[in-house]
């Protein structure tokens, strides 16, 4: 079963972004760098928390 995110924050910086995520009542965070290789990192990141 998929988990639904209560929020999304993306502090975007020009160097990189800063990610919070609040699932199931829980905070997740983390720091990628502003570029294409960061949003790939980014999105397979976010992935992993939102599944089961």
């Amino acid at each position: 079963m998929d988990k639904e995110a209560t929020a999304i924050g993306i502090d975007v910086g020009k160097h990189k972004l800063d990610v919070a995520l609040i699932i199931e009542g829980k905070i997740r965070s983390k720091s990628v760098m502003n570029s294409s290789a960061g949003y790939q990192e980014l999105t397979t990141w976010m992935a992993s928390k939102m599944s089961s």
